[in-house]
């Protein structure tokens, strides 16, 4: 834990006093830790390393009543209380580190109370703690060689007093195990000082920060070069970070998480952005962040965790200015949204580009079900183009007369809805109410033939049938004669002196069964009873 330095007291007594954003750091911490202690509480070699651990209790600078626990003893804390951690055999072993002897015995004292401070504590073998008293980064050999063997998963949190001890290849050490994971200060204020006339030490300690044999103008500050440099050179396949400011608002440091682990970077996306909405719901540049000069304002009130409509809508355009036009999987997805967007939230923005018909269809591998959201690999999803936007489902059925034509029951029409934007959109109550508009809509328009009267009274989809009039059996099914009798019937409507002016259809019979072959003219009422009394003079059509 990065502190100032103080004089000598007694263990119980020394308390590192810190900036506000100090705090923030810690909390961040915790979230990620609950989910990371979830998330691996399966296997049994799950390892946390603090090598800058301070003397485990943290207070702000002129706020006497704020003492907190620091990183070392909230970890601890939480391991103690997770309630995943209870419930199954797993082993948990914790480095901590502290160089300078009198911080480092208040660090031993306080590691030593923690088991009387929580309820029901992890038995010792369960959560084994190792203090170390050696200088960064020395004490990385020191823990593998207590290890022995190279762990699975390791967590390190790497909170130097400043960048010269930060160096790269500790880093690279750190994430070398198969899901090894680092939260890392890159100190982004002090690195900015060093210039082309600063002394030649301090050039090539920030040159080991990067990883680089020497210094160049370009590292000043670099954290995006930074965060590529882990990405190339040290393993981490997905990095991250949370920018914190002093109280006059500037960039004093940044807060860079690498991984190898998807999963990992689902998370720790999560908890930056809750956090940074928490504490400040302005994000700047769509930027990770907090001030301590924000601080100093009046209380803002309650904020909300969770992306707003208007956020989703945002990332929802910027998927489609991606992705239009193109087919991709859910995977792809997910992953540009954590990596090139703001949110962390890809569902709901699937949802929001589903709600604005920037997606054609969805369609699954497995067997032709539904797409989960969870099966990423068996699932396409298909953008519409710029010049396209998906239509309304209504459209979509008359349009793919293939499609259209495999639709023989009720609830094929909800299986087919399934696959197109509505079912990304929308939930299933709310998919069968939309087909069942469509299909009063498209029995109005005489495309299909169904039992209305059944079908009014359905509260879910069934196996009623439907039939299409565009095929010639539902033709003759749906008139009740003969299609030479139809086509005879036509002929004589298009003879009439209006029927070069107005369009005519022939109408479907009614619940009444009154006449099937009846001619109305499209036009002014005048000219239509004009052609009913022509029609009642002219010879009489059989009934059905």
């Amino acid at each position: 834990m990065n502190s100032c330095s103080q004089s000598v007291l007694p263990p119980s007594d020394q308390i590192d006093e810190v900036h506000p954003h100090t705090f923030i750091k810690v909390r961040i911490l915790e979230r990620y830790l609950n989910a990371w202690s979830a998330k691996f509480s399966g296997t049994t070699d799950m390892v946390y390393f603090d090598p800058f651990a301070g003397v485990g209790r943290i207070k702000s600078k002129g706020s006497p009543n704020s003492e907190a626990d620091g990183s070392a003893i909230a970890a601890l804390r939480l391991f103690h209380n997770h309630r995943a951690l209870k419930n199954k055999p797993v082993t948990i072993r914790v480095f901590l580190n502290e160089r300078e002897t009198p911080r480092f015995h208040a660090l031993e004292s306080r590691v030593s109370e923690i088991k009387t401070l929580v309820e029901d504590p992890l038995p010792e073998q369960r959560l084994k703690v190792t203090v170390f008293n050696r200088e960064y980064p020395k004490v990385i050999d020191d823990m593998f060689h207590d290890l022995q063997i190279i762990p699975r998963c390791i967590f390190s949190f790497i909170d130097p007093y400043g960048y010269k001890d930060n160096t790269f290849e500790a880093i690279r050490k750190l994430l070398s195990p198969q899901k090894g994971e680092v939260l890392v200060l890159f100190c982004t204020f002090a690195i900015a000082k060093v210039n082309e006339s600063s002394y030649r030490v301090y050039k090539e300690h920030v040159a080991n920060v990067f990883g680089l044999p020497i210094w160049t103008p370009e590292l000043r500050a670099d954290v995006n070069r930074y965060r590529d440099q882990l990405q190339k050179c040290a393993g981490a396949k997905y990095t991250l970070h949370f920018s914190m400011r002093d109280n006059r608002d500037r960039r004093i440091y940044e807060l860079v998480y690498a991984t190898k682990d998807f999963g990992g970077l689902k998370v720790m996306k999560t908890v930056m952005y809750s956090m940074s909405q928490e504490l400040d719901r302005e994000m700047q540049d769509f930027e990770f962040h907090f001030s301590d000069f924000k601080t100093q304002r009046p209380e803002r009130g309650d904020t909300q965790n969770t992306m707003s409509d208007q956020a989703h809508k945002a990332c929802a355009e910027c998927l489609y200015d991606h992705f239009q036009g193109k087919e991709t999987t859910l995977m792809e997805i997910e992953e540009h949204v954590l990596l090139r967007t703001a949110y962390p939230y890809f569902i709901g923005t699937l949802k929001a580009a589903a709600a604005s018909r920037f997606i054609l269809s969805a369609e699954s591998q497995n067997g032709g079900r539904r797409p989960k959201w969870n099966t990423f690999q068996s699932s396409k999803i298909r953008f519409a183009s710029h010049s396209q936007l998906a239509d309304d489902l209504a459209s979509m059925l008359r349009n793919a007369a293939g499609q259209a034509r495999r639709l023989r029951k009720v609830d094929d029409f909800v299986e087919y809805a399934k696959f197109t934007w509505l079912g990304l959109a929308y939930t299933v109550d709310e998919i069968w109410t939309e087909v069942k508009l469509v299909i009063e809509d498209l029995h109005r328009q005489g495309k299909i033939i169904c039992d209305m009267g059944r079908f009014s009274k359905a509260t879910k989809p069934g196996k009623l049938p439907v039939k299409w009039t565009n095929e010639k059996e539902d033709i003759r099914s749906y008139f009740g004669v003969s299609s030479r009798r139809i086509q005879t019937d036509r002929q004589k409507m298009r003879q009439h002196p209006y029927a070069d002016e107005r369009k005519v259809r022939v109408l479907p019979s009614g619940p009444s069964g009154e006449r099937r072959d009846r001619g109305v003219l499209e036009g002014s009422e005048e000219k239509n009873m004009e052609f009913s009394r022509n029609s009642q003079e002219g010879p009489s059509h059989d009934t059905h």
